[in-house]
Order: C-alpha cells, then sequence, then structure tokens
C-alpha cells in the first residue's frame, strides 16, 4: 500500500507540512510507503 498526501500549504515547511510528516512516521512503522507532493505556491492550471 501506498499513501500519497498533497500539501496546498503556499509554506513548504508549515504546520500542514509538520503534521502529514508527524502521520508519514506512523505509516512508515507500520510498513505503509509514502509520498508527499507539495502543490501549494504555484500556479495551478
Amino acid at each position: 500500500m501506498k499513501v500519497t498526501a498533497f500539501n496546498g500549504s503556499p509554506r513548504q515547511e508549515g504546520n500542514t507540512s509538520i503534521l502529514i510528516g508527524h502521520v508519514f512516521e506512523s505509516l512508515q512503522k507500520e510498513g505503509i510507503e509514502t509520498e508527499l507532493v507539495h502543490v501549494g505556491g504555484g500556479k495551478m492550471a
């Protein structure tokens, strides 16, 4: 299983990213692959 999180915050190292990191730590301990995609701060088409 793989979990992908999309961070829409304009601050790459902000609170949202920190919280996602905490969730990912727990998932990784269970052997679940994780991926963070940062989409905040840029233009979306």
